[in-house]
């Protein structure tokens, strides 16, 4: 996880911004054909390129997700880039900018479908690199044993979510409140656990009290 948030994260920042970088130079030329309105619109592409680095890492945009919906991906792409075109017009509007309307309106459209291009290619190379092994969360179960069972064959048959489960406390209806919190703690103080599942059993909200 550590390496996923030194190299990846600041990878897949460099991308996007390459992406709306490339969407603004092409507005550009289409509108133009040529790239000699360059350093005159250069102003608004930069707000936008700072915009979108600032609001992204507010936000937290490029933190480690297991979500695999596409529905998911564009709308936290379309909040960050309304932001930005937010920030973007408040900009032109205030400095009372003079630029076409026609690159404006290309660019926001270029960069909002190139962003929604990176977002899904980089679920895809994530979901690569943990079938092979890489970018795992480590997981804890707490649970029926039938309950895990489900939950196991589950996981396996989705290893591009990454998952590796540690060691599962197997519970039944009379199993002691104190000794499940107790084993839990000894387990979570011997190794590291990212993520805990808690099934559904009789004593679970006060085990998620306790744990909590």
């Amino acid at each position: 996880m550590k390496r996923y948030t030194l190299l990846l994260e600041p990878l897949f920042l460099l991308v996007d911004l390459l992406a709306i970088f490339l969407a603004g130079v092409l507005a550009i030329c289409l509108r133009f054909n040529n790239f000699g309105s360059i350093p005159h619109d250069g102003q608004i592409l930069l707000v936008a390129l700072v915009s979108w680095a600032i609001i992204s890492a507010s936000v937290n945009y490029y933190r480690d997700t297991r979500n695999t919906r596409l529905i998911a991906f564009i709308k936290s792409v379309s909040i960050l880039w309304l932001l930005v075109i937010f920030v973007v017009t408040t900009y032109l509007l205030v400095n009372k900018y003079d630029a076409s309307r026609i690159v404006i309106f290309s660019f926001f459209c270029l960069a909002y479908l190139l962003l929604i291009i990176s977002r899904i290619l980089r679920n895809r190379f994530l979901s690569t690199i943990r079938e092979r092994g890489f970018n795992q969360r480590t997981i804890s179960f707490i649970g029926y044993e039938a309950q895990f069972d489900v939950f196991q064959n589950w996981m396996n048959a989705r290893p591009e979510l990454g998952y590796n489960y540690s060691v599962n406390l197997l519970i039944c209806d009379e199993s002691n409140l104190d000794d499940i919190v107790t084993k839990f703690q000894n387990i979570h103080n011997s190794q590291q656990i990212e993520e805990v599942l808690i099934g559904n059993f009789k004593k679970r909200n006060k085990i998620l009290t306790e744990l909590v």
